[in-house]
């Protein structure tokens, strides 16, 4: 007959007694346990700037509850500053889980959260900040499987190597610009101008040449001068911004012009006088301008000096000088094509 073991009445003392010390080294290993997990895992940093009905350490208390399975996982802490501005808080968590740095900002006005609620209320926004950024490695796509064949190491060397030779795009442009120039500043006279020119774009810089044609007239108070100019030109310039289909180009221009001016007498009696010849010029221009399809629209603001001076007179006035400063506006308007 088996024997029965002293120990096992409920009603011993000696009984409630082992039990008693099972429950206490039971509720000991626990308690020394958390803490321990909590050193060895990534834990959770709050800072506070401003923020005065606001402690740190209760936010990040709060956050260890929301958050605990995570903070205890071995890794780098999650980091949250909190600033505050007037009513509004702005918070700003880093999340190294998924290398994401996260904000948030919410009115905290006495009127609407307590003060003896504010801890409890940003630690509930915080962690729904976690939350939501790691919800989206949920949400990630998975590749599917291909349907294709792995391409074979040479071809995929090919591939990259075609793709690292990529030529610059090259676009052709040729158009028309017509505007107005102000020579001889002195006794300023206007030339309308019309000129037909033709560009090469490439990525970083343009090239172009152009063929153009002023002529204008000024009256003074002993007759007329009359002006005419041909002019050939190169240019070069650079694309200095661009957003969408506008942008901004600057540059330089020089060539060579053969003048023409011719000085009538208002009166008989009254000497006139012409001039002529080549003179060289050079300048700078900006050029502000919009893509409309394969056309583009722009505004040339040009300024530059010629020389030498080809000079007349009309009668005994001050004589007209055609070169040294001058300055014009031009409206382009051109039409590209990529070309090779």
């Amino acid at each position: 007959m088996p024997r029965r073991c002293a120990l096992s009445e409920t009603g011993d003392p000696r009984v409630r007694l082992l039990r008693a010390g099972t429950v206490a080294a039971a509720a000991a290993a626990f308690i020394l346990r958390a803490p321990m997990a909590h050193a060895a895992g990534r834990g959770i940093e709050v800072s506070s700037t401003a923020c005065a009905d606001l402690a740190a350490k209760d936010v990040e208390r709060l956050l260890l509850l929301e958050l605990g399975a995570v903070a205890r996982e071995p890794g780098e802490p999650l980091r949250i500053e909190l600033s505050c501005e007037g009513d509004e808080l702005r918070a700003i968590a880093d999340d190294p889980i998924t290398n994401k740095r996260l904000e948030r900002r919410v009115p905290l006005a006495a009127s609407r959260v307590p003060v003896s609620e504010r801890a409890r209320v940003v630690a509930v926004l915080v962690s729904q900040l976690f939350l939501t950024s790691w919800s989206e490695l949920l949400l990630q796509p998975t590749p599917g499987p291909s349907l294709l064949p792995p391409r074979p190491p040479a071809a995929a060397a090919l591939g990259l190597a075609s793709r690292s030779l990529v030529v610059p795009k090259r676009i052709w442009r040729i158009g028309v610009g017509v505007g107005a120039d102000v020579r001889a500043l002195a006794t300023p006279i206007a030339l309308g101008t019309a000129r037909v020119f033709t560009t090469l774009e490439l990525r970083r810089v343009h090239a172009g040449a152009s063929i153009g044609v002023e002529r204008g007239s000024a009256t003074r108070d002993a007759g007329r001068l009359t002006a005419s100019i041909a002019d050939l030109a190169v240019d070069i310039s650079l694309p200095l911004a661009h957003s969408g289909r506008f942008g901004l180009n600057a540059g330089m221009r020089g060539g060579a012009s053969a003048i023409d001016v011719q000085a009538t007498g208002a009166a008989s009696g009254r000497a006139g006088g012409s001039a002529g010849g080549v003179v060289a010029h050079a300048g700078f221009a900006v050029v502000p301008h919009a893509a409309l399809g394969a056309f583009d629209l722009g505004l040339e603001l040009s300024a530059g000096y010629a020389y030498p001076k080809a000079t007349a007179r009309v009668a005994a006035e001050e004589p007209l000088a055609l070169a040294g400063f001058f300055s014009g506006a031009t409206l382009l308007v051109s039409y590209g094509s990529e070309g090779p």
